[in-house]
């Protein structure tokens, strides 16, 4: 399995940081909306939880990756960090406000971010959230491409994890013989979000009876404890439920067949890995 070298991790100075939430779906939305600033030059860092920003380490768009060092690290952090970087700019597509106040703190000249009330004295360019409509990539392409104008309208890339969690994916899957495969991912924030044990035991006997081998995807904790009871009913499934960091689980995601999901962080990086 890889390991993140944070130690070895070298942050390119007047670089862009792109303040990336806890929530992984909302993280690989923004990745792909920051991507046209990467081709328009820019050097850009991926900085927010750590088990996050693992997924972006080695990969495009970033040059770099920084954690997080603290579960939520206060603004005075933020702006020491960016600082001692000497970022040219911060890139706060979350909602909140921190980061932004940050780069305000730290008296970087491009602050962008959602302006509402007070708030919208921290970025340099803002937008109203709450004046925003439709899907959410696109409410983060219009708030860059008031920094960026020239952003353009281009479609969101194919994301790719680095080569050694490919590797890592490929080491897991082995057991399948390089039969077809499909992903039920299993894990959802709340109840209600989830299809349950029963429906997915029904996909995974039609995927099978269809000559598809089926792999469960899914976090430690509760979603291993619904991979061990799908497996019961269907044993011939290959459960990897808690074995696989965000890069990893990217790598197996990327080579299905078909992914089968709940309203869920692996459903986005399904779809932002071209599944």
């Amino acid at each position: 399995m890889p390991r993140f070298h944070w130690a070895s991790v070298k942050i390119p100075e007047r670089a862009l940081w792109v303040r990336m939430p806890r929530f992984i779906g909302d993280a690989v939305m923004i990745s792909q909306a920051v991507a046209p600033v990467r081709a328009l030059g820019f050097e850009l860092v991926a900085w927010g939880p750590a088990q996050v920003v693992e997924l972006f380490e080695g990969a495009e768009p970033f040059a770099a990756v920084m954690p997080d060092q603290s579960r939520k690290p206060d603004v005075f952090t933020m702006r020491s960090l960016l600082s001692r970087h000497r970022a040219s700019g911060v890139l706060n597509l979350p909602r909140s406000q921190r980061a932004t106040l940050a780069g305000l703190l730290a008296g970087l000249p491009l602050r962008v971010g959602w302006a509402t009330g007070l708030a919208s004295l921290l970025p340099t360019h803002g937008l109203d959230y709450r004046k925003e409509t439709g899907h959410q990539r696109d409410r983060y392409r219009l708030l860059l491409q008031k920094a960026f104008p020239n952003l353009g309208n281009a479609p969101d890339p194919i994301f790719r994890p680095r080569p050694e969690s490919i590797l890592a994916a490929q080491v897991l899957l082995e057991p399948l013989g390089g039969e077809p495969y499909a992903v039920l991912a299993l894990g959802a924030m709340s109840w209600s979000k989830r299809l349950g044990d029963e429906r997915f035991v029904d996909a995974a006997r039609c995927l099978e009876r269809a000559g598809c081998r089926v792999v469960l995807l899914g976090a430690p904790g509760e979603d291993q404890e619904h991979g061990a009871t799908i497996l019961r009913s269907v044993p011939d499934a290959l459960d990897l439920t808690g074995q696989t960091p965000l890069s990893v689980a990217a790598g197996i995601l990327a080579g299905a067949r078909l992914v089968l999901g709940n309203d869920s962080a692996l459903a986005h990086l399904a779809a932002a890995c071209g599944a």
